[in-house]
């Protein structure tokens, strides 16, 4: 799973030489529940990535999630478990605001993971 953050920032009334440097403090995410894969799983069935735009809210709730890439079937699932994800709060200039965060998730079937794990590399 790989994750990018992106502030919107409005920008403020004034002449722009006239703006500080701001300061932003990304939010951590501190509690996620991993997505199940969907589908009865073939043993053969590959992996599959979808790729989701979220909106986090100023309190670290996910307030939306939207599908970027991949496989819209998955997304019912990714959506489903990213709902559950709480955030400490993204605070520019110590005030808490929504940002966007696009997040990765590369969905396998559980049969691939056993038969991965259960895998030996020969000895020499």
């Amino acid at each position: 799973m790989t994750s990018q953050l992106s502030v919107l920032v409005p920008p403020e009334p004034g002449p722009a030489s006239a703006h500080k440097p701001a300061r932003l403090q990304a939010g951590e995410l501190v509690s996620f529940v991993w997505p199940s894969y969907p589908r009865s799983g073939d043993r053969y069935d590959p992996a599959e990535t979808v790729k989701v735009r979220t909106t986090i809210g100023r309190s670290g709730q996910v307030l939306d999630v939207k599908l970027v890439s991949g496989s819209t079937s998955l997304l019912p699932a990714a959506r489903s478990a990213i709902r559950q994800w709480r955030y400490q709060p993204t605070l520019l200039n110590k005030r808490p605001v929504v940002v966007q965060q696009d997040v990765t998730i590369e969905f396998r079937p559980p049969q691939y993971l056993s038969h991965v794990n259960t895998q030996r590399s020969p000895h020499n």
